[in-house]
């Protein structure tokens, strides 16, 4: 692919995501009064997004829900053999998870409110960020046949859980070093850490309680642990078909 098509498919994308930012980004300006739902319409906008697929059809590389799985994210466009398309589909997948969250946190979290959350600010974080991941695997624009979420999903939570998120990458790492599949190493990331991080922040939040401290309180908090937990069933769900092919070893190996 020529250089200039490179950067044309870039800032295309690029585009789009800032234009779909902004719109988000009207929700948390006072004057214009939004309704709540403007806000969860557009968290869900911004996450279906299909920019695999877009990215595909201006590469010239044909529609990818025709093409390898039939899925719309960058593992299925690393099958087409164009790796530049599938690192702009990680990319954009990823960013779009990762600024809504970022946005949301800024606007409802504060220092002075590091000491004692909003349950209630926290609870829309979380419930609009998981809009963003159902946005992507449900696509209004591709009758919601879309992604898996995952790339999604750690967007999401390189802002809200940034443990979590690290975790789940070295696990990935670790799991597609030994198993060449994916989809496979998505799976075992997501379920090993998101179980792991559930049950470790229950066991640090009663030593805060012994101890009456609020350290751990502060990382792992049981809306975290509970959030990452509902991420977690998301993506196994939005993997149904991969696993049915894992039971019965078709699952493809993909070469990054």
């Amino acid at each position: 692919m020529k250089t200039y098509n490179k950067i044309h498919l870039f800032l295309k994308s690029f585009g789009i995501l800032v234009f779909t930012s902004g719109i988000f980004i009207l929700n948390f300006i006072p004057f214009l009064n939004l309704d709540f739902w403007f806000l969860v319409v557009s968290a869900y906008l911004m996450g279906s997004v299909p920019y695999g697929f877009l990215l595909a059809k201006w590469a010239g590389l044909g529609n990818l829900q025709e093409l390898g799985s039939g899925n719309i994210g960058a593992t299925n466009a690393l099958r087409t053999g164009d790796k530049y398309v599938a690192a702009l589909t990680l990319l954009f997948d990823f960013s779009k998870g990762l600024i809504v969250s970022f946005i949301l946190i800024l606007a409802l979290r504060s220092e002075a409110d590091f000491e004692n959350l909003s349950f209630i600010n926290d609870f829309v974080i979380y419930m609009i960020s998981i809009l963003v991941i159902l946005g992507h695997i449900f696509p209004i624009w591709l009758k919601l046949k879309g992604g898996k979420g995952v790339a999604t999903a750690l967007g999401v939570l390189a802002v809200c859980d940034p443990y979590v998120f690290g975790s789940i990458l070295a696990v990935w790492f670790i799991s597609y070093k030994i198993t060449k599949t994916s989809s496979m190493s998505a799976l075992i990331a997501f379920v090993s850490v998101s179980l792991i991080n559930f049950v470790f922040s229950h066991f640090m939040m009663t030593i805060d309680q012994v101890t009456e401290s609020k350290y751990w309180n502060y990382i792992f908090t049981q809306q975290s642990a509970i959030f990452v937990m509902i991420i977690m069933f998301i993506i196994l769900l939005s993997h149904i078909k991969n696993i049915m092919r894992i039971l019965k070893k078709q699952e493809d190996v993909v070469v990054v």
